[in-house]
């Protein structure tokens, strides 16, 4: 919803994603916040994106 604008294509979603997933991804990654030798899921709680790391025993899907 937030990203989509048909005049725009694909531009507003990228920069959705930029804001809302990258920017914060890289925050947490570089202030220490996650341990970047283990795997980091992305959750969605109360319409907000937060990172954590993985539990032992989750499944994770990978994204490449």
């Amino acid at each position: 919803e937030e990203g989509h604008h048909p005049e725009f294509g694909a531009r507003p979603v990228k920069r959705l994603i930029e804001r809302a997933v990258l920017n914060p991804l890289s925050k947490a990654l570089l202030s220490d916040d996650l341990d970047r030798d283990h795997p980091v899921v992305m959750d969605r709680f109360d319409g907000d994106i937060v990172f954590r790391q993985a539990l032992e025993n989750e499944t994770l899907v990978p994204v490449s």
